[in-house]
């Protein structure tokens, strides 16, 4: 479903969030280590990067946030391509996951549902973040579609894929990836589940 070689910004963006749908949904690549399992070399991170975009650290987790070239904005287009760069050595990693942030500005309604799931699920009351576990407790993402209300806007779906991208299958069992590709696509009402509709 995602191709490589599609079109992506030709600058690397060092944002938390990147745009899938404007300021309404953004997406983030996450990776949870061990508090203090490692040094970060920040030589790769440009002058002038708010450092603390990158970095989260709680008693029991330390979560990096990777850098990415960014054309998954999908509001004016059907289709786009977030292109994730991991940027530290991911050898103690505990697990990855994609972040989904709603603006909480937005009056925008958002559902989630996958195919094999019986409810469709939601961003709670004040929390604008839904986690999805990444290629962590599984082989692959399983493909999630999204349904968008935003007032006096037609009704939007999507799908998002996401996938890792190594050169070969010895670099995919030593770490996460080389990039991780997401991919969001408009879709029609009869493409999603049907517990999203």
């Amino acid at each position: 479903m995602i191709q490589a070689s599609e079109s992506v910004s030709p600058s690397l963006s060092w944002n938390k969030f990147h745009p899938v749908v404007g300021r309404t949904l953004k997406v983030a690549l996450e990776t949870a280590f061990p508090p203090h399992s490692m040094d970060l070399d920040f030589a790769e991170v440009p002058e002038g990067v708010d450092r603390s975009q990158l970095l989260f650290s709680s008693g029991s987790t330390m979560k990096v946030y990777h850098p990415a070239f960014a054309d998954g904005d999908v509001s004016k287009k059907d289709q786009g391509i977030t292109m994730f760069v991991p940027w530290v050595d991911e050898e103690t990693a505990q697990y990855h996951r994609l972040v989904f942030r709603r603006d909480p500005k937005s009056s925008a309604r958002i559902a989630f549902a996958r195919f094999g799931e019986k409810e469709p699920f939601m961003f709670e009351l004040g929390r604008p973040y839904i986690n999805l576990d990444f290629e962590s407790k599984t082989d692959s993402f399983v493909p999630v579609y999204a349904r968008i209300d935003e007032p006096g806007k037609p009704r939007v779906y999507l799908v998002i894929y996401a996938k890792s991208v190594a050169s070969d299958e010895a670099d995919r069992e030593a770490s996460l990836a080389d990039v991780v590709l997401v991919l969001a696509k408009t879709v029609n009402e009869d493409e999603v589940p049907d517990h999203l509709r």
